[in-house]
């Protein structure tokens, strides 16, 4: 087996540990006990919103600028962006009403519901896996997208692609609506010590 072979091989191994990982943890959060800091949930909060708002205009406008031949493409991205963003609104509101908080220990924590969190957790594993069928079948090379034209028309279709954009819009709209109801939370927190309320 050539070096390079083994070099992929190796590259593939530790992506796959990776991705394991991070499906571990996305799991874990979303069906195990996690502690309720509003000042985390709205840091979190914060930052999703930005990166939603920042990732979606650049995206939309790297895609403007590389087909504006093809209108008719732009539209099913944005039916698929909107249609994803109100899914993904619907499902945040639904799974925040089965949000349960427990005191362990003299801390108070939120469980989401197993059924919510395992359907996000597929819904993510589709999202990946359509990625890399995408970059796949159109042939992505993110090392030659900046010297090659056709290598930035091709990636503009994978961020405009329907599925891609409505999944985009989902994920992103389900977490912005979850952890702003989290925020409204009131739960019943008399019984908790003084020093953990100061947090």
């Amino acid at each position: 087996m050539s070096t390079m072979a083994i070099g992929k091989v190796i590259g593939f191994a530790a992506l796959a540990v990776f991705l394991a990982w991070v499906v571990y943890r996305k799991t874990r959060r979303l069906i195990g006990k996690t502690l309720f800091d509003r000042r985390r949930i709205r840091k979190r909060l914060i930052f999703l919103v930005v990166v939603f708002v920042f990732v979606s205009f650049t995206k939309w406008f790297e895609v403007r600028g590389v087909l504006p031949d093809t209108p008719l493409l732009l539209v099913y991205a944005l039916i698929g962006f909107f249609g994803g963003v109100l899914a993904g609104t619907i499902f945040g509101l639904r799974s925040s009403t089965h949000v349960q908080f427990l005191h362990e220990g003299g801390v108070l924590k939120y469980r989401s519901n197993s059924i919510f969190g395992l359907i996000v957790v597929g819904l993510f594993l589709l999202r990946l896996g359509y990625h890399f069928y995408l970059m796949q079948h159109l042939g992505i090379d993110f090392s030659a997208v900046q010297s090659s034209p056709l290598q930035a028309h091709e990636l503009a279709e994978y961020y405009a692609d329907p599925l891609n954009t409505l999944l985009w819009g989902l994920f992103f709209a389900y977490y912005i609506t979850f952890y702003g109801k989290l925020l409204q939370a009131k739960p019943d927190i008399e019984t908790l010590p003084e020093e953990v309320l100061s947090k």
